[in-house]
């Protein structure tokens, strides 16, 4: 499926990552922090949303470098990506800092990130918010942890600003097993997510 629906561009001798860090994203605080922004994300309702795979070697991060494709992303390729990550300037971004790093090509990496999407499920109390919702990073951990069997708090890692919730991190081994985060540690133990505009709520998000 994926195969027919993408160009794969060369990434070279790549090694494999052992793992992944997939980034979701809480999209009111990216786009008050974007209040220019045209995107999917910021011009629908959306919360969580997938940001992509990070590859994760055991020497540290795989980002682009001098050994990475240097390759840039057309238009219609990243117009593709918009129902796994409504970004096109994210995708972007993404496929040129870690998915060209990553030894797949174009379609392996979307089905990549596909795949780990397909891994997670967002807790309940977390897919509507309109106000201003003060909580915890352990709650919010357990909550991830509750709705995702298998998932252990250590494979859940919070990156925020300052206070408030800016991405929740899920750590993967190269089989999409949990695994146990690198923690960042850029959370508090008291935080809080921002609600979104009164102005996008009901409007449909892109498919």
């Amino acid at each position: 499926m994926f195969a027919m629906a993408f160009c794969c561009a060369s990434v070279g001798a790549v090694e494999p990552p052992d793992g992944w860090r997939m980034v979701l994203s809480w999209s009111p605080l990216y786009c008050s922090a974007n209040l220019t922004s045209k995107e999917p994300q910021c011009s629908e309702e959306y919360y969580f949303v997938n940001h992509g795979l990070v590859p994760f070697r055991r020497s540290g991060p795989a980002e682009k470098d001098d050994s990475c494709a240097e390759w840039d992303m057309s238009d219609a390729d990243s117009d593709r990506w918009l129902w796994v990550i409504p970004n096109k300037i994210r995708v972007r971004s993404l496929w040129r800092k870690h998915g060209s790093c990553s030894g797949l090509d174009t379609t392996q990496y979307l089905a990549a990130v596909d795949r780990g999407s397909r891994r997670i499920q967002i807790p309940e109390r977390y897919k509507k918010v309109t106000e201003r919702l003060d909580t915890t990073a352990s709650a919010v951990r357990q909550a991830f942890v509750e709705a995702n069997p298998g998932l252990t708090a250590d494979s859940v890692d919070l990156i925020c600003k300052g206070t408030r919730l800016s991405e929740v991190n899920i750590c993967f081994d190269a089989a999409f097993g949990f695994r146990s985060c690198d923690a960042i540690k850029e959370c508090g133990e008291s935080l809080r997510l921002m609600p979104i505009r009164a102005s996008r709520i009901g409007v449909e998000p892109y498919r």
